[in-house]
């Protein structure tokens, strides 16, 4: 049986119910053998990746959202919300859509052999 040690628990404290459910989710997929794609290495770097933007200031904050699409751990929506009115982004997306978006939607694909 895994044990943590007190800097996980913070980490996991410091996270949304719904952010602890999709990693619980996905542990429980893996564990299973469900996720069918991607290396061992791949699918831990992604988890430690997810498990960091969950507890950035920007996801607690409401910058930015991540969900895992079809719980496939290698196909993410990123939803940013906040953009600095000022910025050269906000300044194209004025251009092109008037009112702004509620948010920008990112889809982000990892490769199986993901982070190289």
């Amino acid at each position: 049986m895994e044990t943590m040690d007190s800097e996980e628990k913070t980490d996991l404290e410091s996270m949304k119910p719904e952010e602890l459910a999709s990693l619980e989710k996905i542990r429980k997929s893996i564990r299973k053998g469900a996720l069918g794609y991607g290396s061992v290495l791949a699918t831990d770097r992604i988890m430690k990746e997810l498990k960091e933007i969950y507890k950035s200031d920007g996801c607690k904050t409401g910058v930015y959202t991540v969900a895992i699409n079809n719980d496939n751990l290698y196909v993410w929506d990123v939803y940013l919300k906040k953009v600095d009115p000022d910025s050269p982004l906000m300044h194209d997306i004025m251009k092109l859509a008037a009112p702004a978006p509620k948010h920008i939607h990112l889809a982000i694909n990892f490769s199986a052999s993901f982070p190289f």
